[in-house]
This record gives structure tokens, sequence and C-alpha cells, in this order.
């Protein structure tokens, strides 16, 4: 069960980065989708702030399993 918790934070800022990106695409042109504005909403925020490390495990998660299941 600790095991999940921990995967909390980081799915939630995955999501959340997911769901600007999806919402930042529909005032893009079409030829960038909402992958290419995740892509560089994350390479921003990784290159800009520090991630604290209890996002790590969820982030982790998603990188491997959500990406596979995608």
């Amino acid at each position: 069960m600790q095991r999940y918790v921990a995967l909390v934070p980081g799915l939630l800022l995955v999501f959340a980065i997911a769901a600007v990106a999806n919402l930042a695409a529909g005032f893009l042109p079409p030829a960038v989708n909402a992958v290419i504005v995740a892509i560089v909403l994350g390479l921003l925020i990784r290159n800009t702030m520090s991630v604290p490390p209890y996002f790590q495990p969820g982030i982790r998660f998603s990188l491997h399993q959500l990406l596979r299941l995608a």
C-alpha cells in the first residue's frame, strides 16, 4: 500500500502536465499536437526548476508503465 501511495504525487503532476498540454494544443496550429506540447512542458519544468524527490516514483511509473499502455 505504501508503494502505491508514493506514486500519487508524481502521477498527479504527470496528469496535470498532460491536461495543460491538451488545453494548450487547442490554441496552437494542428501540426503541434498535445504530445509535443507535453514534451516541451516536461523539458521546461525539468530544466528550469528542481523537481522534488517525492515526485520521482510517480514520474518513473508513468515513464515505464503508462507509456507502454499508450
